[in-house]
């Protein structure tokens, strides 16, 4: 049974930064991530080679879409954020990235931990530079991790 009561409770939306962890990084992934064991993943932090960017005033998203296959459950998950400068130092940074396997891990506003994909199942990697053709707008980056897979979005407080 389940038993829904309204409470006061205040939840704030949207996501304060996100993490995204290439595949090689990782140092401990359940093999089947849960919500139970999702602060069991450990991974490489704070080299040389990481970049910290500043995305568009709260244009960081993460999507999850359940879809019933014939094999079961597959989840088609989508995050990313955009950028609005375009600097070659940052280009050549994503492009060690691009199409890459990774783990993306959102924080909210609200404190908790949004994780998408595992080390069985991650996203991919993708960034593109949006030119704008004219002067008023200013052109961007799109950074997106995207994949349809069967391990759903965990979530776990901080």
């Amino acid at each position: 049974m389940l038993k829904i009561n309204q409470t006061q409770k205040e939840e704030l939306g949207g996501f304060k930064s996100l993490e995204i962890i290439l595949l090689k990084d990782v140092l401990n992934c359940p093999y089947i991530l849960t919500n139970a064991n999702a602060l069991e993943l450990t991974y490489r932090q704070f080299f040389e080679e990481d970049i910290s960017i500043l995305p568009v005033e709260e244009s960081i998203y993460m999507r999850s879409r359940p879809k019933r296959k014939a094999s079961g459950i597959l989840y088609s998950l989508d995050a990313g954020f955009q950028v609005k400068y375009i600097e070659p130092n940052l280009e050549e940074s994503l492009a060690n990235y691009h199409l890459k396997q990774v783990i993306v891990k959102g924080f909210t506003n609200s404190n908790k931990v949004v994780i998408y994909g595992s080390a069985q199942n991650p996203l991919l990697f993708y960034y593109e530079p949006e030119h704008s053709t004219s002067i008023e707008t200013t052109s961007k980056i799109r950074i997106n991790c995207k994949a349809e897979i069967s391990q759903k979005p965990v979530i776990a407080a901080l």
